[in-house]
């Protein structure tokens, strides 16, 4: 049961990190915005933002700010959308999302990727669609790169997967998101490679919910944002 569980975690990271995930994995990650496509604009080099040792917590800027900080909050929507169980019951949204996101060329270039990994991760989990769960939730952000066009922005994340009967394990990981900015707003350029953690002990608080319970009250939570 756990190690069915353990796969479709796996699973989720795929499904958050397929298209660019690889090309951005050869380049050791977006340390810079050096490897922004080539059929985007190139941006001026400017020196990145101050930013403190920790990753940063939402602030009260709308994402389409044209600011770090709204860039941050952009990137960190675009994360939790790609982890939603809705994309389990109907794979091939994740089209219509990645073009929400990114543009019809996003769409194109990932979409058929993505609807293959939640098809895999739906046939892992085989029951009906109102027992999964699947939620990625954005923690927190950090502006890796940044100028007025472009932005680098690494996403601190824990995503809950699991059914109302085998139970729901959590993964903690940060998401890497290049975007542009064009037509008065934020766009997903690509994807970077997810890196483990920062994650806690195993040291719990409290006690467990038992699996049903929790599938239902994840259902009763209505997203932020």
């Amino acid at each position: 049961m756990r190690r069915s569980i353990a796969l479709v975690v796996a699973a989720t990271s795929v499904a958050a990190a397929v298209g660019g995930y690889v090309a951005g994995s050869r380049n050791n990650g977006p340390r810079s915005l050096s490897s922004v496509p080539a059929h985007l604009e190139r941006p001026a080099r400017v020196s990145i933002p101050p930013e403190p040792p920790v990753l940063r917590p939402f602030g009260s800027a709308p994402e389409s700010v044209r600011l770090p900080e709204g860039a941050g909050r952009f990137a960190a929507r675009a994360v939790e959308r790609l982890g939603s169980r809705e994309l389990l019951a109907e794979p091939d949204s994740a089209k219509t999302v990645l073009a929400e996101l990114g543009g019809p060329g996003l769409a194109r270039e990932l979409g058929p990727r993505y609807a293959t990994a939640f098809n895999a991760m739906a046939a892992a989990l085989p029951v009906s669609p109102e027992r999964r769960v699947l939620r990625a939730g954005a923690l927190g952000y950090r502006v890796e790169g940044w100028s007025s066009r472009a932005a680098v922005i690494a996403v601190w994340k824990v995503t809950l997967v699991g059914t109302a009967a085998r139970g729901v394990v959590a993964s903690w990981d940060t998401s890497h998101v290049r975007l542009v900015w064009r037509l008065g707003r934020w766009w997903v350029a690509s994807f970077g490679p997810d890196t483990p953690g920062p994650a806690p002990g195993v040291a719990r608080v409290g006690a467990e919910t038992p699996p049903a319970a929790f599938a239902a009250d994840e259902a009763d939570f209505r997203r932020l944002g």
